[in-house]
């Protein structure tokens, strides 16, 4: 028979399914709150607006006033604005899914991240991996689908707000989609 105490009750789940943080997780690391991760994601917003402005702009023009004599746009189903309207789409999803993934992975976190003192962990407690970056960020995604894509980007962002507002560990719903990443306060 042994002397030791029965293993407490697993927590209750208050994370809409999401695993719990990562037991590996340095003492004293605070999960950052929706407010301040908000704010992050606003100065990344801004970052990817310049840099898809220097370099999509160019392409994009071309692609409007390209050879309206049956060159490329007549080859593409012509309308030159609308092929360009969807090419952009997917070109600044490429690059923000780029942008999120590679910082989050190699960094530990975006500059917008940095500059308010966050970083991401993935489940084990270190960088995420990219895989675990590009899940996090994929409902970034629906702004590509024509028409209502803004909407349901909005509406994900919504949701992912209040599921990060109601976890007990700061977890948003793409954080559990991502296999249990979290942003963490680095100071």
């Amino acid at each position: 028979m042994s002397n030791q105490p029965p293993a407490p009750p697993p927590p209750p789940d208050s994370g809409g399914g999401m695993p719990p943080p990562p037991s590996s997780a340095a003492p004293g690391v605070a999960a950052a709150d929706v407010g301040i991760r908000l704010g992050a994601r606003i100065i990344d917003s801004i970052i990817l607006a310049i840099i898809g402005t220097i370099i999509l702009s160019p392409i994009i023009f071309g692609l409007m006033f390209a050879d309206a004599d049956g060159g490329m746009m007549s080859a593409l189903g012509g309308g030159g604005f609308g092929i360009a309207s969807i090419l952009y789409s997917l070109l600044a999803l490429a690059i923000g899914l780029g942008y999120y993934a590679l910082f989050d992975s190699r960094m530990g976190g975006t500059p917008g991240k940095k500059i308010l003192s966050l970083g991401v962990q993935g489940p084990d407690g270190t960088n995420p991996t990219i895989e675990e970056s590009l899940k996090r960020n994929s409902w970034l995604a629906l702004n590509v689908i024509p028409v209502v894509g803004g909407l349901l980007q909005l509406g994900a962002a919504i949701y992912i707000a209040v599921t990060i507002s109601q976890s007990d560990s700061n977890q948003g719903w793409h954080d559990g989609f991502a296999g249990g990443t979290r942003v963490v306060r680095t100071k």
